[in-house]
C-alpha cells in the first residue's frame, strides 16, 4: 500500500476530476495494491463505478451519508475516531476520495 502523502494526493486529485478515467483508476489500483499494473492488465475501475468504489472502502468503516452540494457529490464514511469525506462530480468520485482518506487515516 502507498504511503499516507501518495493516498492523500489520489484522493486531492480525485475531487479535482470533472469525471473518472483510465489514468486516475490505474493510479489507484497501483497505490492501494501496490503492485504494478502494466497498460494491457486489469484495474480497477474505482472512479467511475460505485460498485469498484465500494471495494477500496475499509473493514470498521460505514457509510455516514451521500448529499449533493454546490460542489458535487459528498460522501462520509464514518470511521471508529473519525469522520472522513470526499466530494466528486459523481458519486463514485466521491466515495474513492473518501475511502482514499480512510486509508490513509488507518495507515499513520
Amino acid at each position: 500500500m502507498a504511503n499516507r502523502e501518495t493516498l492523500l494526493d489520489l484522493a486531492r486529485r480525485c475531487e479535482e476530476a470533472s469525471d473518472g478515467s483510465d489514468a486516475l483508476d490505474l493510479a489507484i489500483t497501483e497505490a492501494t495494491t501496490g503492485q504494478p499494473v502494466g497498460h494491457r492488465q486489469t484495474y480497477v475501475p474505482v472512479t467511475r463505478s460505485l460498485d469498484a468504489a465500494m471495494t477500496l472502502v475499509t473493514t470498521g468503516c460505514t457509510e455516514g451519508g451521500m448529499t449533493w452540494e454546490p460542489e458535487g457529490c459528498r460522501v462520509e464514511l464514518q470511521m471508529p475516531t473519525q469522520v472522513c469525506s470526499g466530494t466528486g462530480a459523481t458519486p463514485a468520485i466521491a466515495l474513492t476520495a473518501a475511502a482514499l482518506r480512510a486509508l490513509a487515516a488507518m495507515e499513520w
